[in-house]
């Protein structure tokens, strides 16, 4: 069975993946206030090397391998953007999964015709709720800037999975909106 990391293939032709990054929790607290999720406090089987390999190895993919992203590897990144921190756990962010192919390419023509988009096995459209924070100067765009921890929290989790990703902020907002039917109330982050 190939690895994730032959699934994708990053711009130099070359895959950069810990293959060994597996993180043990022995013991679960929380870590008081808000915060729903339980926060490891011992880890196993991984060092402090290992996640900032993930880290600095990172890097925009734009050739991919014809290969669908299984199932639970897909699940596990986008868990890993929803344990991402948020002001007030609000969370105000969305995830559109999107395989289709002819969405795809739809989607990257509204991104200025960055062809590689349409590639990739599958295309996750981060998508932010609108919400004040309260304090200057963040104060409407408190959900943008969550939902951008978030997206960081999944590129970083698809890298440690050895998958490749690449961040496309230049598009058409609202054609990006149109194909995947995002509400009015919702932005693209």
């Amino acid at each position: 069975m190939a690895s994730m990391a032959d699934l994708l293939l990053n711009n130099r032709s070359r895959t950069f993946f810990s293959e060994n990054f597996v993180l043990l929790c022995t013991q679960r607290a929380y870590s008081g206030g808000a915060h729903r999720h339980p926060v490891p406090l011992v880890f196993e089987g991984a060092s402090a090397m290992e996640f900032y390999d993930v880290i600095k190895t990172r890097r925009s993919v734009r050739r991919f391998l014809k290969k669908a992203i299984p199932v639970d590897v897909l699940d596990r990144v986008l868990e890993a953007a929803g344990v991402a921190p948020s002001g007030g756990d609000r969370q105000p962010w969305r995830f559109v999964v999107v395989k289709d192919k002819q969405k795809k390419q739809r989607i990257a023509r509204a991104c200025y015709g960055q062809d590689f988009v349409a590639e990739a096995p599958v295309v996750l459209v981060c998508c932010s709720i609108k919400c004040s924070s309260g304090y200057e100067p963040w104060e409407d765009e408190a959900g943008r800037r969550d939902a951008v921890i978030a997206t960081d929290h999944l590129i970083l989790a698809a890298r440690n999975e050895g998958l490749g990703t690449c961040w496309v902020g230049a598009l058409h907002d609202k054609q990006v909106k149109e194909i995947v039917n995002v509400p009015g109330n919702v932005s693209y982050t």
